[in-house]
């Protein structure tokens, strides 16, 4: 009888593909979110005018963030299905769906603690919000508290992580470009889709991305750099709402 074959991240190419597949996903998701909300609006109000309509859509804070949780919901069912996909190569071995061990957890916890409080002084020297703003005006758009804290500390963590310490880093990681080139570009391509921010706290998502890379592959966990994502968010909204 034969060995069975051990299966593998899918490579390079693939793994861009299929991450530019759920890119468009994510933008169908809000278009349809978009679509959706205004066959609402017509119905309940059918004589609104066009310009109103858009205006409305444009600006309401609750519009914006259901959009975010539908998109990101589409995009994370569909990154789970693309590396289920993968052939004999488990979806909990391609998203390393494993529990650190406790003494690592402490590790990585500490080593983020120490990180975060460092960011936060050089943002207080500098001047800088570290995101305060954005998070300020998010919570300004809408009544709605409770799907805000639901974006920002669960669902944004546990999509971005799945997609880029995920698909994209196991996919690149067994390249070429090998752990640290796969944990650079990662966390290069996660910073600058943080497009709310400016440049000097997108450097700071990046070196924060290279942190949870690391963590990613060390711990062999995902449950871990969710974790130490969301305690991040968590923290840094925190620090706005009290």
């Amino acid at each position: 009888m034969s060995a069975v074959e051990v299966g593998r991240p899918y490579g390079v190419w693939p793994t861009l593909g299929f991450s530019f597949l759920i890119v468009i996903v994510y933008l169908l998701g809000i278009f349809l979110a978009y679509v959706s909300f205004a066959i609402v609006e017509m119905m309940a109000n059918p004589s609104i005018a066009e310009k109103e309509l858009v205006n409305l859509l444009t600006t309401s804070g609750d519009y914006m963030i259901y959009a975010t949780i539908v998109a990101s919901f589409m995009s994370l069912l569909t990154t789970v299905f693309v590396c289920h996909r993968a052939q004999n190569y488990s979806l909990t071995e391609y998203l390393k769906l494993y529990f650190p061990h406790s003494r690592t957890f402490v590790q990585w916890f500490g080593l983020f603690l120490v990180f975060f409080f460092l960011a936060d002084v050089v943002f207080r020297m500098t001047g800088e919000t570290g995101g305060e703003d954005f998070i300020n005006q998010t919570m300004s758009l809408t009544d709605n508290r409770l799907m805000v804290w639901l974006l920002i500390v669960v669902i944004a963590p546990v999509f971005e992580e799945v997609f880029f310490r995920g698909l994209l880093l196991e996919g690149l990681r067994y390249s070429k470009l090998g752990n640290i080139g796969a944990v650079m570009i990662t966390s290069l391509l996660w910073a600058l889709v943080h497009t709310q921010y400016n440049w000097f706290i997108v450097f700071w998502v990046f070196l924060f991305g290279i942190l949870l890379g690391y963590a990613r592959i060390r711990s062999n966990s995902l449950y871990l750099v969710i974790i130490l994502h969301a305690v991040n968010n968590l923290l840094s909204t925190l620090q706005v709402s009290v």
